[in-house]
């Protein structure tokens, strides 16, 4: 009896895997369901979209916060924001780009117009900025030093995240301001009048590259590594190449202020103050 019992036991498993059990598989992103009887079916999965601003802003002079937010909030990992070529949105609170692996394209421009709240954040892993875009802001009164105030804030423990082709007219605070990233891709960036540094890149960033940065009119360096006593640890192992700095308001073209494994190479200063 007891071989007969365990028979039982093991038809059982094999007729209900026979029937419902599937395999799935990921082929040229589609999502394949394959029976054992070897029917299948597909689910396609979702490709990435390029979303044009204007589909949610009127970018015709008004405030296009509200749109904005509604056009970053609609982006879905490798989704692409476009601002158009010729359109200027304006924006007066911070924009937080916050979804791993979108990217912000140009070649149009993001106008802040209110010096307290002009950032844009890059907020998550693998957020790419590129296509010739524009980030300005006007109204700037002073020099402030919140996160809020960096014209492009590249937030701490997030990995992966490029900008490149991208320019920075005006900033309350620095141009772009690299706050403990990590393996981070600076590659042609323009930095032009901000209020504090042109480029800071602080609080243990590490494993990252500037490449042919040019940084124009920054307040204070022009670029800056710097490390906090009450940063966790050093910033380290960044590389700047081909770095062009000029007329810097205050301070130096090119400053380590604490950090190890820095290095500047082919750079050119010129009217450091």
């Amino acid at each position: 009896m007891a071989p007969a019992a365990e028979s039982v036991r093991e038809t059982k498993p094999a007729a209900w895997f026979g029937r419902f059990a599937v395999i799935f598989g990921l082929v040229a992103g589609t999502m394949v369901s394959t029976a054992v009887d070897g029917s299948a079916s597909a689910e396609t999965a979702a490709a990435p979209v390029r979303i044009q601003a204007t589909q949610y802003a009127a970018c015709n002079g008004g405030d296009d916060t509200v749109g904005l937010k509604t056009a970053i909030a609609a982006l879905k990992t490798g989704d692409t924001l476009v601002i158009p070529a010729g359109v200027t949105c304006r924006h007066s609170l911070v924009l937080e780009l916050k979804t791993p692996g979108v990217h912000l394209s140009g070649p149009g421009t993001l106008l802040a117009t209110n010096e307290y709240r002009s950032s844009v954040w890059l907020n998550a892993d693998n957020i790419v900025v590129e296509g010739g875009l524009k980030l300005k802001a006007i109204n700037v009164t002073q020099r402030w030093r919140e996160t809020q105030q960096h014209k492009l804030w590249v937030a701490n423990t997030h990995t992966g995240i490029v900008v490149q082709d991208t320019t920075i007219d005006g900033s309350a605070a620095a141009g772009i301001f690299v706050n403990g990233a990590s393996n981070f891709t600076l590659n042609r960036v323009t930095v032009l009048n901000t209020r504090a540094d042109g480029i800071h890149m602080t609080n243990a960033s590490h494993d990252g590259i500037v490449r042919d940065a040019v940084v124009r009119g920054s307040g204070d360096d022009g670029i800056a590594v710097v490390s906090y006593m009450s940063n966790p640890q050093a910033t380290h192992d960044i590389q700047i190449i081909n770095p062009k700095v000029y007329s810097t308001v205050w301070a130096r073209g090119l400053s380590v202020v604490g950090g190890y494994n820095i290095s500047y190479s082919n750079v050119y200063v010129e009217a450091s103050t």
